[in-house]
């Protein structure tokens, strides 16, 4: 698992093309492939500039953005790194509803990378009114988290954390992208 930070350019800022914001921008991400591929949410690298990825151990790479699909919130980027351990997929249509959960990811801060959270699994298949259905569990995910995996008690990708619902009559309702849009996209 990984951090995707960057900066991103504000258009209301100024309508000069060089200037960028002190905005800071940040995500996490799970490697998928061995040589260098991480995928993550669209939203997440969605007109990032400077796009880097840092692993747990402080090292950090220069990222490009290879796929990026707006309609599923799923990105690939590469980085120039080989011999990296992907994360697992879990089978699809293994999860079920009930079961426990970790959602890992970068909340807030670079600083809290690869923080952990666990839950269960509240629903699966749920329309929330996307182009696709999702996952959802009560799960505490919060700003950074997205692009993070989702994985079940066998450390099995079972999504990719994508949206949470928040409001003063709202708690634990996290939404995140199944394994088998993930594998259809």
């Amino acid at each position: 698992v990984v951090a995707i930070v960057g900066n991103y350019k504000d258009s209301s800022l100024s309508s000069d093309a060089q200037d960028y914001n002190e905005l800071y921008a940040h995500g996490a991400g799970a490697v998928i492939d061995s040589e260098g591929v991480i995928i993550t949410n669209a939203h997440v690298v969605k007109d990032i500039q400077n796009l880097t990825v840092v692993f747990g151990d402080g090292a950090s790479f220069p990222g490009t953005v290879l796929y990026i699909d707006e309609i599923s919130d799923l990105a690939l980027v590469k980085i120039n790194r080989q011999n990296l351990k992907p994360i697992r997929f879990a089978q699809e249509g293994s999860l079920k509803v009930g079961e426990s959960v970790v959602a890992i990811g970068t909340p807030l801060s670079v600083n809290l990378i690869n923080s952990a959270t666990k839950g269960i699994v509240s629903g699966i298949g749920v329309n929330i009114g996307q182009h696709y259905l999702f996952t959802q569990s009560d799960v505490a995910i919060n700003g950074g988290n997205s692009g993070g995996p989702l994985v079940n008690m066998k450390g099995e990708l079972v999504g990719i954390n994508s949206i949470k619902y928040v409001g003063s009559e709202i708690e634990g309702m996290s939404f995140s992208i199944p394994v088998d849009t993930i594998n259809y996209v």
